[in-house]
């Protein structure tokens, strides 16, 4: 919705709301004018340093012809702050660039000494355990064996038992 503003205008979360404002930059003028506040120039300043979204306001409230003024004189400025924010960009990653740099190499190293004690170590338990896994390995089979000479004597019996017992079961064939 577009609400008709000029200098003075008593602006309220009400109108914000209507205009459908995202809920954090509500909450921040809420804030700083519970009760709303007049469009001065003190007040946009304001709001400027609170960081709310002036150029979100200037598209939703301001006629064409005004929309077309303001846009002319927050190109320039728009220019200037693209310029300032590449020039901290350049600055970030060429700072950055050098620890990561550090800091990759540094994690190469740790991991390579990781990698060696951990073969290290995993060598010293396998010669360790290697004796004792084959002492477990037969015994787990001598037992598999007599686990399996034991059932398959008992199931053959329980099989002819069953055998039996359906062949009793089983009707005569009548006479025709």
């Amino acid at each position: 919705m577009k609400i008709d503003v000029h200098r003075g205008f008593h602006l309220t979360v009400r109108h914000l709301k209507l205009m459908s404002a995202c809920s954090e930059q509500v909450d921040i003028f809420k804030t700083a004018w519970p009760s709303g506040v007049d469009l001065t120039r003190k007040a946009l300043l304001q709001a400027a340093t609170l960081h709310l979204d002036i150029d979100w306001f200037a598209r939703r409230t301001l006629p064409s012809k005004a929309l077309a003024v303001y846009r002319k004189a927050t190109d320039e400025a728009w220019a200037v702050r693209n310029k300032a924010m590449d020039e901290a960009r350049a600055v970030h990653y060429k700072a950055t660039a050098e620890v990561l740099t550090t800091y990759n190499k540094a994690t190469v190293e740790a991991w390579t000494v990781y990698r060696k004690a951990m073969a290290e170590a995993l060598a010293v338990y396998r010669k360790a355990t290697d004796e004792a896994w084959a002492v477990r390995n037969k015994a787990m089979d001598e037992a598999r064996a007599v686990h399996y000479k034991a059932t398959a004597e008992v199931l053959t019996t329980y099989n002819k038992a069953t055998a039996e017992a359906l062949w009793k079961a089983l009707p005569r064939r009548r006479s025709a």
